[in-house]
């Protein structure tokens, strides 16, 4: 198996299916019959990974026998998906937002095909579905937390204690995004693109209820974990 630990996962598939047929079999013809379905899922996935994602991802497809367990994983840097030519936020939360439907996308397909190449026909065969987005997923949710916290600013009068939660949370899953994206050029491309965004949050005290010290305190706690949060992306740049 190729070493993947410097790479991204930029998605990946997991089905748990137990067929009916499986009980019904040999061992001999179960372990020849799942052969057989592996190496259609790997044709398939490989094909349709290239094709909605990138000709030059790689691919790692792991199977477990017994009921039937498949993990269809696709690997590589974020530049390779999205290019270098990202300028901004908007470009890169619009880019991220397409590269999220496209994973969507070929992770159902071929939960699909595993489905259809194992003969689970009944809901009863069908133990587990899931579609996991790896590190663009995380992305997607910091980008959706921006636009979040970009909406409460724009309505004005927002309370200083709930803005600076929604900050305390905003640093905590940049950091865990991090923490996961092992490529450095695509780290530099997401901390630029994100300290673009961060960096236009209107703060100013206007936008705030401040009727007290402890509204105050903790205004002045949000302009602080702002600054905390670019810090951090500046170190990634």
């Amino acid at each position: 198996m190729a070493d993947y630990i410097r790479k991204n996962i930029l998605s990946q598939s997991y089905i748990h299916v137990e067929p009916e047929w499986l009980s019904n079999v040999s061992q001999k013809e179960k372990e020849k019959t799942i052969n057989e379905i592996l190496q259609r899922i790997t044709s398939f996935s490989d094909e349709r990974i290239r094709f909605f994602l990138d000709d030059d991802v790689d691919i790692d497809i792991r199977f477990e026998d017994g009921s039937i367990r498949a993990w269809i994983t696709t690997y590589g840097p974020i530049l390779l998906l999205i290019g270098s030519t990202i300028t901004n936020y908007s470009s890169f939360r619009e880019s991220i937002k397409h590269l999220v439907a496209d994973s969507q996308r070929v992770a159902d397909m071929v939960n699909t095909e595993v489905i259809f190449q194992s003969k689970s026909r009944s809901r009863d065969e069908i133990l587990r579905v899931e579609s996991r987005k790896g590190v663009i997923g995380s992305i997607e949710r910091i980008n959706n937390h921006i636009d979040a916290i970009r909406g409460k600013l724009k309505r004005g009068d927002c309370s200083p204690t709930l803005m600076n939660e929604d900050l305390l949370e905003l640093n905590k899953l940049i950091l865990e995004l991090f923490s996961n994206v092992k490529d450095k050029d695509d780290a530099k491309l997401i901390a630029s693109a994100l300290h673009d965004g961060i960096d236009t949050f209107n703060i100013k005290k206007g936008r705030f209820k401040i009727s007290d010290k402890i509204d105050q305190y903790m205004y002045d706690s949000l302009s602080n974990e702002r600054k905390i949060i670019l810090k951090n992306l500046d170190s990634h740049r």
